[in-house]
């Protein structure tokens, strides 16, 4: 997300149990992908659950956007 929406995104933290879920879950496999992609191989088992995390990841962060667009255009 962009950085011009840090006060949304803090706004809805405090107010919106189901964003900040979203954004803990985001950040958690945020930690995971990371910590995968240090490895210089990864076994087949690894690297499915790599791209299984970068999908998820993905999905989660297009609802944040659009909770942050959502709760953008009510203000």
């Amino acid at each position: 997300m962009e950085s011009y929406e840090s006060a949304v995104v803090d706004e809805l933290l405090k107010e919106n149990k189901e964003f900040k879920e979203l954004f803990d879950k985001h950040k958690e496999l945020d930690w995971k992908v990371n910590k995968l992609e240090k490895h210089e191989f990864l076994s087949k088992e690894d690297d499915e659950k790599l791209h299984s995390y970068k999908k998820e990841k993905l999905q989660l962060k297009d609802e944040l956007e659009r909770m942050v667009e959502a709760k953008t255009a009510s203000n």
